[in-house]
């Protein structure tokens, strides 16, 4: 009986903590039309496990119109129920061409955690059904896309700790890519599908400022929650529809559109509240867009070689970089209550910890690091990063 008590008890806190972080919004919930869910199926078909449907571009003319299309910016949309997840619409436009979107974001080359710091940890494409590097297809500026190119493959992610929990996941999902053209007007579709239970949430910190983008990593499991340290939590399910359909046939202008579906908790109970994921989608594309459209972002191919370059480095120096890197946070955050309370300052200057992160890690690290310099937001000042500004 008294475990009982304490599991709903948990339970609840768990919901009031998720609750109090929605309170204060005014955006009304608002579904989108019932038209467009024959079309959303046709794409969640195509990502399904086993599954061997054809695109068809007309099934989803509906979904192109919807997008298209002015809305008022005070609803919170969403798209029918799927997955017994969690669901959500949200779009941005972006000031640039869907080429330059596509050899930054779907180029194998550059780290997605470059491009998308508060978002991303890792993602590792980790094979195809075409060449290697398959994803570069789409990058190829010379197609005439008489008919749809398209990219499938899968892919393991490992997202930044959530804002509210502390808590980051690692998973892995079934990834297709279409690029097509829809009335003379290019058209990519991302779609993500997320395979099994994740793995279990591990504790992870923000330090500071969100838009800093200094997260750290235990590989402890458990969220940051007041007395719910100890909470096995998993991201159950969710997929991801992306669309990025050009605006004007010549103008840089791209809306770039969300179909999401999360469902993530513990004891397999869907903690998530819409505007969550809204929350989420917000913080993607505030990171997203001061990137990509940034002044002085360097083309993809100076970004390829510079990462490349990365890639190249003897594990020793990607360390004595990420020690550098670590070395830094401890003095910016020196005295930080959630530093020293969630014990996380330990593993700044734990060697073990350091020497267990793999390569792909620690290339997160210094590639975001990188990106800073560009941006010029205060940053570490490794010995890698202080050589390639020269």
């Amino acid at each position: 009986m008294k475990n009982t008590l304490y599991y709903f008890a948990a339970v609840l806190m768990l919901l009031s903590i998720f609750s109090a972080s929605v309170s204060g919004e005014d955006l009304e919930e608002k579904m989108i039309p019932k038209s467009i869910s024959p079309g959303l199926d046709h794409l969640v078909e195509l990502i399904s496990s086993g599954a061997r449907e054809n695109f068809e571009l007309d099934r989803i003319e509906p979904i192109i119109d919807f997008i298209q299309n002015q809305k008022p910016d005070s609803f919170l949309y969403y798209p029918e129920k799927k997955f017994d997840a969690t669901p959500i619409y949200y779009e941005f436009d972006l000031n640039l061409t869907l080429e330059q979107i596509i050899k930054y974001s779907y180029n194998p080359k550059i780290p997605a955690a470059a491009l998308m710091p508060s978002s991303l940890r890792s993602s590792t494409w980790k094979n195809s059904e075409n060449e290697q590097n398959s994803p570069f297809l789409l990058g190829d500026s010379s197609q005439d896309l008489d008919k749809p190119v398209i990219v499938n493959g899968t892919e393991y992610t490992v997202i930044t700790p959530d804002i509210t929990s502390g808590a980051y996941y690692g998973y892995n999902q079934i990834r297709k890519m279409i690029l097509c053209k829809y009335k003379g007007k290019k058209l990519l579709i991302s779609l993500a599908k997320q395979q099994d239970r994740s793995e279990v949430g591990k504790k992870g910190l923000i330090l500071g400022s969100d838009l800093d983008w200094n997260y750290l990593y235990s590989g402890e499991k458990g969220t940051n929650l007041p007395g719910l340290g100890w909470v096995s939590s998993y991201m159950y399910d969710s997929c991801t529809i992306m669309i990025y359909y050009e605006m004007g046939p010549n103008e840089p202008l791209v809306r770039c559109a969300v179909f999401k579906w999360l469902k993530a908790g513990w004891s397999n109970i869907n903690m998530v509240q819409k505007y969550h994921i809204y929350k989420g989608l917000v913080r993607y594309e505030n990171s997203y867009r001061e990137i990509l459209e940034h002044p002085l972002l360097p083309k993809p191919e100076i970004l390829e070689k510079i990462f490349s370059g990365f890639s190249k480095k003897p594990i020793e120096e990607l360390r004595k970089s990420t020690k550098d890197y670590f070395c830094y946070l401890n003095v910016r955050y020196k005295g930080n209550r959630n530093l020293a309370k969630t014990k996380f300052n330990k593993l700044l200057v734990d060697n073990s910890f350091l020497m267990q992160m793999t390569k792909t890690e620690m290339m997160s690290i210094l590639s975001v690091e990188y990106i800073k310099t560009v941006l010029g937001k205060e940053h570490s000042r490794t010995n890698l990063l202080t050589r390639i500004s020269k």
